[in-house]
C-alpha cells in the first residue's frame, strides 16, 4: 500500500499565516477600544454608586452625608482633597448635622462610609472632571436631595483621545441619569 504525500505546503502555510496577521491587525485596535469603554464604563458606575450611596446615607442617619474627590492618604487615612481632583478615587461620608456644613472636611476623615479606589493602573488614563461650583464637595440632606444651594453636576469619564464620553448628571433636583457622548466634553 503506497500513500501519498501528508502535509501542507510552504506556500499554503504562508497564505494562513498572511491571512491570520491581517486579520488581527484588524481585530486589536478594535479590541483596545473595547477594553477602553468597559474601564470608562466601570469607573462611570463607580461614580454613580458612590453617589446613590451618598444619598442613602443622608436618608439613613437622617443627617448629612457627602461625596468628596479623594486625596492621597495621610499616614494610612483617607481624607477629602478639597479640590476638584477626582483621580485618587473618592469618599462618602456623612457629616455633622449640627451648624451649617457647606463644605467636605479636608484635615480630618469625618465617619467615611467607604472609600472608592482610583481606577486600576490599566484605566489610570481615564479623565474624571466635574463641572460645577460644587465638585469639590457634593452634599445631601435627610430627604436624600442635594444641598439647598445646589445647581447641578455634571461628571465627565473618558479617556484622552478616544472621542467617547461617559456623563454623569446630577440635577439640581437630584435626578442622576448617564449619557454617553462622542466628543471630549458632555458640554453642549
Amino acid at each position: 500500500m503506497h500513500f501519498g504525500k501528508r502535509g501542507f505546503t510552504l506556500v499554503e502555510l504562508m497564505v494562513v499565516v498572511a491571512i491570520s496577521a491581517i486579520a488581527l491587525g484588524i481585530a486589536v485596535p478594535s479590541f483596545r477600544s473595547v477594553i477602553q469603554g468597559n474601564q470608562s464604563d466601570a469607573v462611570a458606575m463607580d461614580l454613580r454608586a458612590a453617589i446613590n450611596l451618598a444619598r442613602e446615607e443622608a436618608i439613613r442617619t437622617r443627617g448629612v452625608a457627602a461625596l468628596c474627590p479623594r486625596a492621597a492618604d495621610r499616614a494610612g487615612e483617607p481624607y477629602c482633597s478639597g479640590t476638584g481632583d477626582w483621580s485618587h478615587g473618592w469618599l462618602v461620608l456623612t457629616l455633622p448635622s449640627t451648624g451649617s456644613v457647606t463644605t467636605c472636611p479636608t484635615t480630618s476623615n469625618t465617619n467615611v462610609v467607604r472609600a472608592f479606589d482610583p481606577p486600576d493602573s490599566t484605566a489610570r488614563q481615564i479623565a474624571i472632571t466635574a463641572s460645577s461650583v460644587q465638585k469639590s464637595c457634593l452634599r445631601f440632606g435627610a430627604t436624600g436631595l442635594p444641598a439647598s444651594n445646589f445647581a447641578g453636576l455634571t461628571f465627565t469619564v473618558a479617556f484622552p483621545g478616544d472621542g467617547k464620553v461617559s456623563c454623569l448628571v446630577l440635577s439640581s433636583a437630584g435626578r442622576l441619569r448617564r449619557e454617553d457622548k462622542t466628543g471630549t466634553s458632555c458640554n453642549g
